[in-house]
């Protein structure tokens, strides 16, 4: 073998600017030493970082351990590459699924990407590299490149491409089959795409034209084709080098790349960790040093859980597990329907109440049990209703599974997850606790190793999660880290909530993870009140096609409740479920004309002790009738909930409305409680009330809104009573406000007197459908018409009845569909190409992970400050939350009709709103406002931002 020594002891890999000290400043005021030194290029030493920490106040965290000034880059290499192999050697599922979708043997499997991996910091052998840090007294390369090194012009991962195709010919003595192999660029170039693309992203092969040798040395070319020999000695001994040149193979790979391309970026983070794999500075024999690398790589996975015998406890009953006497039918055919150890999908029609998400763990734990699976993601639209989820499956998950016999991590994985106590109280560092419990313990508590809750990035890489669906659908999109979150999705069942509120760009990219979920072995269980007939057939024809269906089978029936599913065989099955009494729900329809009459009404009801919502479709028009109600009833039993609060009494506002209106609450606690809420009233808050009025709407918003209307059971007073049958209160009415009915329309029909509906809901021609069929019908009678009256807006049929004058709105409405879906279509991944740069028409950074949700309008975070009482600037949620006063802070508005309106904070206060934001970093990326300081809006905490009229 290759004596590397020479060239192991000439080359660095890790430190970007490393402070020559005897310990290592792992961590100043919450930011990494790394960070602290790049906001301060000014810091040289480490008694000028201390002093800056002493004069700001900073706490200082520090690890007592002699800090090594380097990492050398063959040390590193072999430690990525070890990650990888250990990761192969303990996922055997994985490890025998792609080398089968290969036609690999796994020694082979294992040589190919043992040598790749091996090489994926090839691009740091540059002097540019080299030179960004100088080791006095040292035997390190010193010679310097004629150009500085550029992460924008000369990254060390684009460097890569260059050395390979420079040196990889130049080898010798690597034997006829691998040179001739070496050869085969298309299938080489795949594997480099892999392995060159470990920080997130594809990277150009020829981005640096001729410019490139300006990065480089003579001698890093040299040290480049002996490391590459080296690496063939040690991981190419079963390279599969007749498969280079098969066609049809080299479409497998590029299908595989998506999942080696996650599985380098995996193995490059865990070999990048100091705690397993610690800087080495001294001489080692490279045979003693793999063996140690493989010892500390299989140390690391299994300490992550990234490794691990997943074992399934028997599904028992629902008695067993969720403490229910009688399963719902729905939950009866969760239990009954076969399930088999090959991906299958599920699509669960019901309404709420219905126990829909009960029945969907049963199928998980049942298509677990039968090795279809190894774990779950369960996807939902708001990060509300991810907490309210991440909760209830944490009282559940362990009486599922364990992994190793230790509780398995179960992540919460949203944008605000961290600010989550209980979830970070769940938190550990270590291995994961043994399991203590017994599998129907009620009290089980949850667990979650602290790597994956440090990035979002990470987390469907846990065994259990719990999150919004932009994490799933962020790795169908050319997102930085998307391979991370697709290979996270191996071998799980995706559960995905409330399909039915997807737009067509949602449902455009819904599709495309269906497709790429089964295609890689994943089984989907989608939940959803009524879903359209055309949608639910489409997601089963796409099922049956990736399973080869040549003429998939249409679905046929229009009941409601209904389950359907395809088995196996491609099967499509579907199956009505019965409806238990005490979710048929009878819901008379009154229009109203009139604002000042909705007012008067709301008063009436509230005076009889009734506990009243009015939903409604802007905050501009929730503000108003809040201020219009405030003048005439007590403000202690008024709530105005909707987006535009900060988010602390945003928080507020959920505990307020829970307390006042919700599952528990009690006969005296809503005694003529007034709540007026926009949408996030029917999205994320599991509450009720005696009479609601809302703003007309679609007739699926329109029937998710009227789910809350005596949403639960209750006596006649008002008290929650789960034992009664049915509800005891009066008749259930739904008031609707829209305009007057017009048998043929004006073409202003809404926009005249409804104007903050037209711009919500653009489409005029279903708004009028929807007030047509709640005219005819006189009421929501559900579940039973549920399907009808979706079908009587959204179907083509019911569609071609809209009025002509409601043409060029509705047309406008088609366009904008139709963009939707273009643009979905643009972002989505080609996956037949590979892991390149063509395969997405844009690679999106980590900023811009908003792009899984449409808009139209450009939002943007500004964060609320204030002035404390000896003058200071602060952050509003200051005294007011305990820790995140930042985030606390924030609102989010449409920029054009608010953000551009708020003026700057005055310049008075320059000087302390930058200090604020030395202290908080990611503050300069936000816009602040100051509370009190602007004439045209006002912040409090009963209104939210509202803008002061003129």
């Amino acid at each position: 073998m290759t004596d590397l020594n020479s060239l192991m002891f000439k080359y660095w890999g890790k430190a970007k600017k490393p402070l020559e000290v005897d310990y290592c400043m792992s961590e100043i005021n919450g930011e990494s030493l790394l960070a602290i030194v790049e906001r301060y290029p000014s810091v040289k030493s480490v008694e000028h970082l201390q002093a800056l920490a002493n004069k700001k106040g900073w706490k200082v965290a520090k690890h007592s351990e002699e800090f090594h000034r380097y990492h050398l880059l063959v040390f590193h290499s072999l430690d990525v590459a070890a990650v990888a192999l250990t990761y192969l050697d303990l996922n055997k599922q994985f490890t025998q699924d792609l080398s089968e979708f290969l036609g690999l043997s796994i020694p082979q499997l294992k040589s190919l990407i043992g040598f790749f991996v091996a090489i994926h910091d090839l691009g740091k052998f540059s002097s540019a590299f080299q030179n960004l840090v100088e080791f006095n007294d040292s035997n390190l390369s010193q010679e310097k490149s004629r150009e500085p090194y550029c992460a924008k012009d000369a990254r060390h991962d684009g460097l890569g491409h260059h050395f390979w195709k420079t040196c990889a010919k130049q080898i010798e003595g690597a034997g006829d089959e691998v040179t001739q192999a070496f050869k085969k660029i298309d299938s080489i170039r795949v594997m480099l795409n892999c392995v060159f693309g470990h920080h997130g992203e594809p990277v150009a092969a020829n981005k640096f034209g001729s410019k490139v040798e300006d990065f480089c040395v003579e001698e890093n070319y040299l040290a480049c084709t002996e490391f590459i020999a080296y690496c063939i000695e040690l991981f190419a001994i079963d390279l599969p080098t007749e498969k280079f040149s098969d066609r049809v193979w080299r479409d497998h790979l590029r299908y595989a790349s998506w999942h080696l391309a996650g599985l380098c970026t995996l193995a490059d983070w865990l070999g990048s960790d100091t705690k397993y794999f610690a800087y080495h500075s001294e001489p080692m024999a490279l045979q003693t040093y793999w063996f140690e690398a493989t010892k500390q790589a299989h140390e690391a996975l299994s300490d992550r859980q990234l490794t691990g015998r997943v074992e399934v406890f028997p599904y028992e009953s629902t008695a067993e597990h969720f403490g229910f006497s009688t399963p719902t039918p729905l939950q009866s055919c969760a239990e009954q329907v076969p399930v088999g150890s090959s991906p299958q999908l599920f699509i669960l029609e019901d309404v709420t109440g219905a126990g829909k998400t009960e029945a969907a763990l049963i199928l998980l734990h049942r298509l677990m049990q039968a090795k279809a699976a190894d774990g779950f993601y369960f996807g939902l639209p708001t990060m509300a209703t991810s907490s309210a989820m991440y909760h209830r499956i944490a009282q559940h998950y362990g009486q599922m599974m364990t992994v190793d016999g230790k509780k398995a991590s179960l992540v919460l994985a949203h944008g605000a997850s961290m600010m989550e106590d209980t979830y970070q109280d769940s938190l550990v560092t270590e291995q994961l606790p043994d399991l203590e419990y017994g599998q129907a313990d009620e009290t089980a508590s949850q667990a979650c190793h602290a790597w994956y809750a440090d990035s979002k990035k990470k987390a469907l890489l846990a065994h259990a999660g719990v999150g919004t669906v932009d994490q799933p659908l962020l790795s169908v999109l050319a997102s930085k880290h998307s391979t991370l979150r697709f290979h996270g999705l191996f071998r799980k069942v995706l559960i995905l909530d409330e399909v039915h509120a997807a737009d067509q760009y949602m449902f455009t990219l819904l599709e495309d993870l269906l497709r790429i979920h089964l295609r890689f072995g994943g089984s989907v269980i989608l939940l959803t009140a009524t879903l359209p007939l055309e949608r639910r057939n489409r997601l089963c024809q796409i099922w049956q096609e990736e399973l080869g269906l040549e003429s998939p089978e249409r679905t046929q029936k229009k009941g409601f409740p209904l389950a359907t599913w395809i088995n196996e065989q491609g099967k499509l099955n579907e199956q009505l479920v019965a409806s238990l009494p005490r979710n048929h729900k009878s819901v008379q329809v009154e229009f109203t004309h009139c604002e000042q009459a909705c007012i008067e009404e709301i008063l009436l009801r509230a005076s009889r002790g009734e506990a009243v919502v009015w939903v409604r479709n802007t905050v501009a028009d929730a503000q108003q009738a809040h201020a219009l109600l405030a003048e005439r009833y007590p403000q202690t039993h008024i709530t105005l909930f909707h987006s535009r609060f900060t988010l602390y009494d945003r928080k507020q506002k959920e505990k307020e409305v829970l307390g006042r209106l919700g599952k528990q609450s009690t006969a005296q606690q809503r005694l003529g409680q007034i709540l007026i809420s926009t949408q996030v009233f029917q999205e994320s808050i599991d509450a009720d009330c005696d009479f609601m009025l809302s703003d007309i709407c679609p007739i699926d918003d329109l029937i998710q809104r009227a789910g809350r209307l005596k949403r639960h059971i209750r006596d006649e007073h008002g008290n929650f009573q789960p034992a009664l049958s049915e509800d005891k209160r009066p008749s259930a009415v739904l008031k609707v406000f829209c305009p007057e009915w017009q048998n043929e329309p004006e073409k202003d029909w809404l926009h005249k007197t409804h104007p903050g509906t037209a711009a919500v809901y653009r489409s005029p021609a279903i708004i009028w459908l929807t007030q047509k069929v709640l005219k005819e019908k006189g009421g929501l009678y559900l579940p039973g018409d549920a399907r009808d009256l979706v079908e009587s807006v959204y179907s083509q049929a019911a569609l071609k009845t809209r009025p002509a004058n409601l043409d060029c709105y509705h047309s406008e409405y088609q366009a904008q569909t139709r963009a939707m879906e273009n643009q979905a279509t643009l972002q989505k991944l080609d996956w037949q190409k590979g892991y390149c740069r063509q395969a997405g028409n844009v690679w999106m950074g980590e900023e811009l992970e908003i792009n899984t949700r449409y808009s139209d309008r450009v939002s943007v975070q500004v964060v609320v400050l204030k002035l404390t009482s000896d003058g200071r600037l602060s952050f509003y949620a200051e005294g007011l939350a305990k820790k995140h006063l930042l985030q606390h802070s924030e609102i989010r508005v449409d920029q054009n009709s608010i953000a551009k309106k708020l003026v700057p904070v005055p310049s008075e206060y320059d000087e302390q709103l930058v200090e604020l934001i030395e202290s908080n970093p990611s503050l300069k990326y936000k816009q602040c406002w100051l509370q009190g300081s602007d004439k045209k809006f006002l912040y409090d905490n009963f209104q939210g931002l509202i803008e002061v009229s003129a």
